[in-house]
């Protein structure tokens, strides 16, 4: 422990994220100082500051409120949803939560993806439906999904959420909150030529390789 709380001085980002991760995996009880050094670790980057506030949350550290929740407005939406989430889970704020949900539905990837992953480590079941139909992968809105109706990993879902998680899992387009300008219009045919046009550059590229 001491050694990684000495990399969370380090000017390299990765280091200290890395540091910050192991840390979180051993789950110890951290002391006053140990508490400081790691609200510390919030002047660095933006990814890094992500994984300090991401860190606090799932060790449970309540005293650093104050430091945490100006950042819940922050310009970038990794650093303002993981205060938020942080808020909502440690200091039962659920409100904080109510700008990820049209974040969840944003045109820009990265972001409906960090909406996704905030939202389940608040935990908060009322979001569940939002979450569920949020046009990311399937995999990563189940992961963020089952730790809002499993937390302790059990196996079981809750009779409350069935039909909601059978829907997420059945990974039907249909189901998904999709953005009328995102859904291609041109008829079927069209689609398969393009698919087969592209297929056959695929494979002539693969054969002057």
């Amino acid at each position: 422990m001491p050694g990684l709380f000495s990399a969370l001085t380090f000017d390299d980002e990765p280091s200290v994220i890395n540091a910050v991760d192991s840390i979180a995996q051993i789950g110890s009880a951290l002391d006053i100082e140990q508490r400081r050094d790691l609200l510390n670790a919030l002047k660095g980057s933006d990814n890094q500051k992500r994984s300090v506030i991401q860190e606090h949350r799932r060790l449970g550290i309540e005293k650093a409120d104050h430091e945490i929740s100006v950042l819940e407005d922050d310009a970038n939406p990794l650093v303002a949803g993981a205060a938020r989430a942080y808020a909502a889970k440690i200091h039962g704020r659920i409100d904080r939560l109510n700008p990820l949900i049209p974040q969840l539905t944003d045109p820009i990837a990265g972001r409906r993806r960090s909406a996704v992953i905030d939202l389940g480590d608040a935990g908060e079941s009322s979001v569940l439906e939002h979450l569920v139909s949020s046009p990311v992968s399937m995999p990563l809105r189940a992961k963020s999904a089952f730790q809002i109706v499993d937390p302790e990993k059990t196996g079981l879902v809750p009779a409350p959420y069935a039909e909601l998680i059978t829907t997420l899992l059945q990974d039907n387009p249909l189901d998904m909150a999709l953005q009328q300008d995102w859904i291609y219009e041109s008829s079927q045919s069209d689609i398969e030529k393009i698919s087969s046009t592209v297929t056959k550059a695929s494979s002539t590229g693969a054969h002057s390789l």
